[in-house]
């Protein structure tokens, strides 16, 4: 008598197999739909993070040339000047009109940055300058 010796056949589970082609093709479509949305994330904060960077260095540079009023009121009309890469314009006048009984005459002073890429921060005030009697 000869017994035959078949293997026994193999019974794989449909999750034994792996993952189908159509599977991993959906999972790579996800996977980089998820990646692009997280570096437009990204992108969006560092443009965001540079806006506000910029924009402090215009407000410091207006208030440095606040601090140093002196320059700008004692001559009225306006001054321009670079400086660390940021034009500026320093615009002086007179508030009030000729009015002589006080000492003190409020200065108007407009003062605005540029950056180089088009940004701009403008600051208006008014400074009071002495002004001995006569």
């Amino acid at each position: 008598m000869l017994k035959s010796f078949r293997t026994p056949s193999r019974r794989y589970s449909r999750f034994a197999q792996g993952f189908t082609l159509i599977e991993a093709l959906i999972a790579l479509a996800v996977v980089s739909c998820l990646l692009g949305a997280i570096e437009s994330v990204v992108a969006n904060s560092v443009l965001g993070a540079r806006a506000i960077e910029q924009h402090l260095a215009m407000v410091q540079m207006a208030r440095r040339l606040l601090v140093s009023r002196a320059r700008f009121t004692d001559s009225l009309g306006t001054t321009t000047g670079e400086t660390e890469g940021l034009v500026w314009k320093v615009a002086a006048a007179p508030f009030l009109k000729d009015d002589q009984t006080t000492t003190l005459i409020p200065i108007k002073l407009r003062i605005e940055v540029r950056a180089p890429n088009g940004g701009s921060f403008y600051l208006e005030t008014i400074r009071l300058k002495h002004e001995p009697k006569n």
